[in-house]
Order: C-alpha cells, then sequence, then structure tokens
C-alpha cells in the first residue's frame, strides 16, 4: 500500500490494498479506519476468502472519500472467529 493516494484516483479506482495472508489463513478482514480529529472510525470492511502464503488483492471502492488521514487494517485466520492480530498501515489521501 502506498503511504499516499490521490482522492481523485481512490474515488474513481478504489483504495487496493494487496497483502500475504499468514500460514493457515481461509479469510480475511480488511477495513479502512478514519483518523479524524484524534477519533477513529472505521469508513468501510471488507471479508475476503483467501490462501495462506499466496498473495491477495482487495479493493474498497470508495466513491465519497474524503482528503485526510486513514488507517488500513489487515486480520487475518482460518475463520471470522479466530481472525488473528491486526496488522496495519497508515496512508494520507489528498
Amino acid at each position: 500500500m502506498p503511504a499516499a493516494v490521490a482522492a481523485v484516483a481512490a474515488r474513481r479506482d478504489g483504495v487496493v490494498v494487496s497483502f500475504v495472508p499468514r500460514p493457515g489463513s481461509l479469510v480475511a478482514e480488511v477495513r479502512l479506519v478514519s483518523l479524524r480529529g484524534g477519533r477513529r472510525r472505521s469508513v468501510a470492511r471488507r471479508l475476503v476468502e483467501v490462501r495462506a502464503g499466496r498473495r491477495a488483492a482487495v479493493r474498497l471502492r470508495l466513491p465519497r472519500l474524503r482528503a485526510g488521514r486513514y488507517e488500513v487494517v489487515v486480520r487475518a485466520g482460518a475463520s471470522l472467529r479466530t481472525l488473528g492480530p491486526p496488522v496495519a498501515v497508515g496512508v494520507r489521501v489528498s
């Protein structure tokens, strides 16, 4: 995930998140969290099927995405109940 994304491109093409799930993973949860005003608010959430050790790419379509600071959070596991610890990366939409 790049550290900065143009708002126009993100609205048009969506935000693409690429990751390699941990061993034993069958599902992954990808969330986009807004970091406005010191508060964390979930903007988008998507559950996808994945294969452990194989790169997965998820496109989050957000036609009303605004400029600001965001965080992409990915959790992967064998099932929804057994999702592992979150891995987060910051991204700036300008």
